[in-house]
Parts: structure tokens; sequence; C-alpha cells
């Protein structure tokens, strides 16, 4: 079928000439008239595309549609998990002071965290020793995690140089086990709690792609009452064991890499000179 005449390209005589085909096999003769069709509208050219051609084309359309979805989403997954533009997690520290019960003291050390953001969704593994403050010898080893959310963030200028901060607020649940070491030894309690931090966020400098950030953060943690022995806690049942809530708060820093065009919105602004009146000269 070489002519271009659009008598000749009749549609119905191209569906009765794919008909009388021999058989391919369901999916090989649906393909074929597929490709017969789409050669045909390309040959045909000025000859208007009937209802049923309309419909072939709207599908087709759609299911490319269809098949681009997921990777869309994906995408707009991965923007979203950059919003923040962090390049690496935000490796932090914090002195940390803790109040638990009046028979145990209070206590005093240091904490190590790495924060990975997802977007408003954080999570980050951490640690901490703490001593108590008597000097009693009793010493505290944490490991846990938190899971994060950030529910706000509000560009603010600095008090200290022309540039913009970041503040940021942040809501944590946490989980931890404790080991404790002198009069505690042996007791190795889980904990679980809440917490809320207020971080503020800049550039390093102009030159390079640091991101400094301090955080003040303020924990609930509850965890079972030591001074319930561990006979006596495995034949209680667990909603009737006490518990014991220790409050922690701590004052830190944390740094990491950003990425250009997020560390744009802390650099420095130009100096803005004040103008006075315009000076007119005497005749």
């Amino acid at each position: 079928m070489t002519s271009h005449d659009p008598a000749a390209l009749d549609p119905a005589a191209l569906g009765a000439h794919i008909d009388q085909l021999p058989p391919l096999g369901a999916r090989r003769a649906r393909n074929f008239q597929h490709a017969a069709r789409a050669d045909f509208c390309i040959l045909a050219g000025p000859v208007k595309p009937t209802a049923r051609h309309r419909s072939a084309a709207a599908c087709a359309r759609l299911a490319r549609l269809a098949r681009l979805a997921p990777l869309a989403l994906v995408v707009t997954a991965a923007a979203d998990a950059d919003a923040d533009g962090e390049l690496t997690p935000m490796l932090g520290g914090a002195v940390v002071a803790a109040s638990g019960p009046e028979q145990y003291g209070d206590l005093l050390g240091a904490k190590l965290e790495a924060a990975w953001w997802w977007g408003r969704i954080g999570l980050a593994p951490e640690g901490s020793m703490l001593w108590d403050v008597a000097g009693d010898g009793t010493r505290a080893a944490t490991l846990g995690a938190s899971a994060r959310i950030r529910v706000l963030e509000q560009m603010l200028p600095s008090l200290l140089e022309p540039r913009d901060v970041e503040l940021g607020i942040e809501l944590h649940a946490i989980v931890e086990r404790t080991w404790w070491d002198g009069d505690r030894r042996g007791e190795s309690p889980t904990g679980y709690g809440l917490g809320v931090a207020v971080r503020l966020r800049g550039g390093s400098d102009d030159f390079s792609s640091i991101l400094a950030e301090s955080r003040l953060f303020v924990r609930a943690v509850s965890g079972p009452n030591a001074e319930v022995g561990a006979a006596a806690r495995a034949m209680e049942p667990a909603a009737e064991r006490a518990r014991e809530l220790t409050i922690v708060v701590g004052l830190g820093a944390a740094f990491g890499l950003g990425e250009p065009r997020y560390l744009d919105r802390f650099r420095l602004r130009p100096l803005e000179v004040p103008l006075g009146p315009p000076i007119r000269s005497s005749p």
C-alpha cells in the first residue's frame, strides 16, 4: 500500500485487510493492529481520524501517563526530601542535665547525635554519658533514637550580623536504654519520652558550604522505677509497674554540609547606608 490517495487508504478496507491476516496470537495481533493504524494516520495526512481512532489515541496517552506516574512520585518525594538542603546528616553535641527522682540526685553530662532529615521528618541515633553531680560514682550511659518532625520554620534577622537565620521548632519521640554504674549497677531500663527542641540555623561564612545551628531542647522520659526489685517487677503485671519520670535539658550545636542554593538564604546582606537629603549647591 504505497498510494497516498485517501480513497486507497479507506479505514474500512484497512480493517478488513488486517482481519484477513494469519493468526499471530492475541497480544502480537493487537500490537500489529496498533502499528498499522498509526501508519495509516501518518500516511493519510488530511484524512480526519474517526472516533474509534481518537479513543485509541487517548487510551495510549493515558497508559503512558500511568507508567510515568510512579517516576513522578519518586522525583517529587526526592525533591521534598531535599527541601532543607542538607547534603550530609547534621552531627551535633550538647551539654545535658537530667533530674529524676529525688533519691537518685541530679546528673550532668554530654550527648552526641547524628540527624538525617527528609523534608520535615527526621531520624537521629543518639547517645549520652551522665555523672551524678554529688560525685558518688553513679554513672549512666544511654543509647537511643528519636523520630523528629519540624512543626515551624521562620527566617529571622540575626542580631549579630547583617544576615538571616532560620528559627525552627521540632517535636521529638524518644526511645532509649540506660546502663547504670555505681549504686544502680546492673539496671538497664528502657525509657520512652517526648521532647521539644528549638534551633537557630545559619551559614558559617560566605566561602564555605557548612551549616551551623544552635539547639535548646527539653525532654521528659519515663522509665521503670528502679526501687522495685527485679523479682518484684517480674511478678507484677506490666500495666501496674511503677514508673519514674526524668526531665532532661540540653544546650548544644550541630554542623553539616548544605547545598549552595540553600546556603544563599544565609549569606551576608550588603550594608545599607542611610542617605540624607540631597545637598543643594548655593547659587
